[in-house]
């Protein structure tokens, strides 16, 4: 391939990854401001007027997001990545029925087996399956440390690496996976691009 090709190829995927993560971060500030708002609304409602919360037993539809406001404690951080890195390893081992045990309540119960969580991870999260590395990054907590974002970036076996958001939730004296954001490989058609 020529040189003048190469560099148009980068310079193509480049802006591609450039715009969708210019994307991502503009969804992540609407998502931010509607829940800001919610919260704002929830204020002024009187309690008698506010709806019941709709909650897994009644309700398919993920909790709310919760809303981080500091930087987490390292004994919070600590607590947390421990929990992913714990499961992470069940997944390498192939040990997933102590994997769901690092899943909060709530996410639990979307699983009639353990059978099915193992299916749904090895085949949507296949670098979290077989993980062979990963590094944290930036961890914000809620005001009352209730709920944790972890950064997260996951290198499979395959070398295919992926940016994914925990949010971990705190049951008991633990913290477990609430949900995952992002964490799925990207691939880009480059017949697309050019």
């Amino acid at each position: 391939m020529p040189a003048r090709s190469v560099t148009l190829l980068s310079i193509a995927i480049w802006c591609v990854v450039t715009v969708l993560g210019a994307a991502a971060m503009r969804a992540e500030g609407v998502a931010a401001r509607r829940a800001t708002a919610a919260a704002q609304s929830d204020k002024n409602t009187p309690q008698s007027e506010r709806q019941a919360p709709e909650g897994p037993e009644n309700s398919t539809r993920p909790a709310p997001r919760p809303t981080f406001t500091r930087v987490a404690t390292e004994e919070e951080k600590k607590a947390a990545t421990g929990a992913i890195e714990a499961q992470l390893t069940a997944f390498r081992n192939n040990d997933y029925d102590k994997a769901i045990q690092f899943q909060s309540n709530t996410l639990r119960r979307n699983f009639d087996s353990v059978r099915q969580f193992r299916e749904m991870i090895q085949q949507s999260y296949p670098q979290f399956a077989r993980c062979r590395r990963v590094e944290f990054g930036a961890t914000r907590s809620t005001e009352d440390g209730g709920a944790l974002e972890v950064r997260a970036v996951v290198t499979g076996q395959d070398d295919r690496v992926v940016r994914a958001t925990y949010v971990m939730v705190r049951e008991g004296m633990e913290y477990r996976v609430q949900g995952v954001e992002g964490g799925r490989p990207f691939t880009v058609n480059t017949r697309d691009i050019l």
